[in-house]
């Protein structure tokens, strides 16, 4: 249960928030927009990919918006990684009471926790620049009737780079942080690098645990916007 939630941070890494109101923000708002993310192992080998895609917008500004997401998994051989055809849903939420993931199959989290983008993109402000230091980041989370939190910190932007993947070339902001997952009783803290690119989100990922360890890197492969 303690790893259930590790991937939920991630899904708002593309936090899609209310029509117009994209152009400095990183992540999408565009209803139909979807992203195709690959997963390697620390050895290179790819184990996962996963495509999300927004699917309804809800809200007149970012005080008090909902969003929709359709994501779809799969196993590095191509199929899916669990019934349904490795199709599932997920919501979340931003109002005065924070950021919240929602999310409805336990079984479902519990096959993806290692497997998506981790951060949080709706505390990034739009005009970040190198070497600033981020405020603070938390997203609370619900999985039934089971709740965890995840803080950001230590976040400090560290260079402006170009990334180029196969999903095309990007103005990426290249950001350090690190993130404590709360669970129950269990507590995991993760260091991050994430290249976040405006109007996308997470364009490539380094995910290191707490002593330094390469777990796991994630790219953006393929890219359609409305």
């Amino acid at each position: 249960m303690k790893r259930v939630f590790v991937f939920l941070t991630a899904l708002i890494a593309a936090f899609s928030s209310i029509s117009g109101q994209n152009a400095d923000m990183f992540f999408s708002v565009t209803q139909g927009d979807s992203f195709t993310y690959t997963i390697r192992n620390s050895e290179g080998k790819v184990e996962y990919k996963y495509t999300y895609w927004n699917k309804e917008v809800n809200g007149e500004d970012l005080s008090d918006a909902s969003v929709l997401y359709g994501y779809q998994f799969w196993k590095g051989d191509g199929t899916p990684l669990f019934a349904d055809n490795g199709m599932m849903d997920m919501k979340i939420t931003l109002n005065s009471e924070g950021t919240t993931s929602y999310m409805y199959d336990m079984k479902k989290s519990m096959a993806i926790q290692d497997i998506v983008t981790m951060g949080d993109v709706s505390s990034l402000p739009s005009d970040i620049k190198v070497g600033q230091s981020v405020p603070d980041g938390k997203i609370n989370i619900k999985v039934k009737s089971v709740g965890a939190s995840f803080l950001l910190t230590e976040r400090k932007v560290l260079s402006e780079e170009v990334v180029t993947t196969p999903a095309g070339t990007f103005n990426t902001y290249k950001m350090d942080e690190h993130q404590t997952n709360k669970v129950l009783v269990s507590t995991k803290t993760f260091h991050i690098i994430t290249w976040y690119a405006k109007n996308i989100g997470c364009i490539k990922q380094e995910v290191y645990d707490k002593k330094g360890k390469l777990l796991r890197t994630l790219e953006l492969t393929a890219l359609v916007q409305k």
